[in-house]
C-alpha cells in the first residue's frame, strides 16, 4: 500500500511517479529545477509509527548555474519563489550566499570487489577532498565502507588524522549494499547534536549495481530527505553498457537528483580527482535558505518544494521534506 503525496502544478500535466527498488524511475522526473514542475511522489507507508509534529523551519542548500554550467554567486531572496506544499512560506528566516554554514560530511565508500584496481587511488582522493574542504573549527566528518553491509567505519570527527587513518583502513572485497549505507549515513548525519543549522552532505563513490541491501531504493531516499541531506555521487563505472550498469547508474542519479546533489562519472583515476574537486567547488558556492511554512497542520507526511528563479538559471534543492 503506499501514501500518496499529491502536489499539482496548473497548465502543465504532471505524470505520477512510483519510486520501486526493482524499477527505479528515470530521475530526471524528479528533479527539481527552475526548469520542471514538480511530480507526484509516492512514498510507502512507514513500517513504524510515525509522530508527526510542527515544524518550525525548513532548511534548505540551493546550488544555482547558469547555462554553461557556472556557478550563480550574485543571487537574492528577491530573486526566489518558493512554493511549499503548493503555498508561500509564511517567512523567509535566512538567506546566505556562499554560505559557511557548518559542514557535516559523511564519506561512503564502496569496498566490494569490484573497486579492487582503483580503489588506492579513490582512498587517496577522498583524504585529498576531506582535507580540502573540513574546517577544523566548525565542520566534522564521518566515514561509512560498504560491501555486502555497511560499517561505520569512523564517527563524526573534526580530526582528519582519525579521518585519513580511517580511509587508509578500509577493507576490500564482497558484494554490495549501496541502499543500506545510504541509509546508515543519513541516520548519522541526523544524529549529530546541533544546535544550529548545518549542511549535511553524503558523498558516495561507488561503481556497482546494488545486489545486497536489506531496503529498497525508495527508503535509502527517504533516510536521506529525513536527514535533510544531499547526495552527491562519485559513479566509478568504466562503462555504462550493460541492462545492470544502465539499472545501477539511474538508481544512484535518484538518489542524488531527490536530495538536490548531482551525480560525477569517474572513469578514469585523474578523473575521480577532479570529481571530488567538483564537489567541493559546489559546497564553497551553495546558498543556504531557511523559511518558515505556513498551515502545516495537516495529515501529510511529506511536503514538496518547489522554487523558481531568473529565466536562464538552474537551481537544485531537494524534492521536499518529512514533516516529523
Amino acid at each position: 500500500m503506499l501514501f500518496r503525496i499529491q502536489f499539482s502544478i496548473t497548465v502543465l500535466f504532471l505524470t505520477s511517479v512510483f519510486l520501486r527498488a526493482q524499477d527505479p524511475p528515470d530521475p530526471l522526473a524528479i528533479a527539481v529545477t527552475s526548469a520542471m514542475a514538480l511530480p507526484s511522489i509516492h512514498f510507502p507507508l512507514p513500517t513504524a509509527p510515525t509522530i508527526v509534529k510542527r515544524v518550525n523551519e525548513v532548511n534548505l542548500l540551493l546550488s544555482v548555474t547558469n547555462h554553461k554550467g557556472r556557478f550563480v554567486q550574485n543571487l537574492n531572496p528577491t530573486d526566489l519563489v518558493i512554493s511549499d506544499n503548493g503555498e508561500p512560506p509564511d517567512k523567509i528566516t535566512y538567506f546566505q550566499r556562499q554560505t559557511d554554514l557548518p559542514l557535516r560530511v559523511a564519506l561512503v565508500v564502496d569496498t566490494s570487489d569490484s573497486v579492487v584496481n582503483r580503489f588506492a587511488f579513490e582512498k587517496r582522493s577522498a583524504e585529498a577532498f576531506l582535507e580540502g574542504i573540513l574546517r577544523p573549527e566548525s565542520d566534522q566528518a564521518l566515514v561509512v565502507s560498504f560491501n555486502q553491509a555497511p560499517t561505520m567505519v569512523q564517527p563524526a570527527t573534526h580530526d582528519l588524522f582519525q579521518l585519513n587513518k580511517a580511509i587508509q583502513s578500509l577493507p576490500i572485497g564482497g558484494e554490495t549494499s549501496v541502499y543500506d549505507a545510504v541509509a546508515l549515513a543519513a541516520d548519522e548525519l541526523l544524529a549529530i547534536p546541533d544546535s544550529q543549522p548545518v549542511r549535511r552532505v553524503i558523498v558516495l563513490v561507488t561503481d556497482g549495481a546494488d545486489n545486497h541491501s536489506q531496503i529498497s531504493l525508495v527508503r535509502a531516499a527517504e533516510h536521506a530527505l529525513r536527514a535533510e541531506s544531499v547526495i552527491y555521487v562519485v559513479n566509478t563505472t568504466a562503462l555504462i553498457v550493460s541492462d545492470l550498469e544502465r539499472e545501477a547508474d539511474r538508481a544512484v542519479k535518484y538518489l542524488a537528483d531527490a536530495t538536490g546533489g548531482s551525480t560525477l562519472y569517474a572513469n578514469l583515476d585523474r578523473d575521480v580527482a577532479k570529481s571530488f574537486q567538483k564537489i567541493q567547488q559546489e559546497l564553497r558556492s551553495q546558498y543556504a535558505v531557511g523559511y518558515r511554512p505556513r498551515n502545516l497542520i495537516s495529515g501529510l507526511l511529506f511536503r514538496t518544494i518547489r522554487i523558481l528563479g531568473p529565466k536562464g538559471i538552474r537551481i537544485r534543492y531537494r524534492a521536499g521534506y518529512f514533516v516529523r
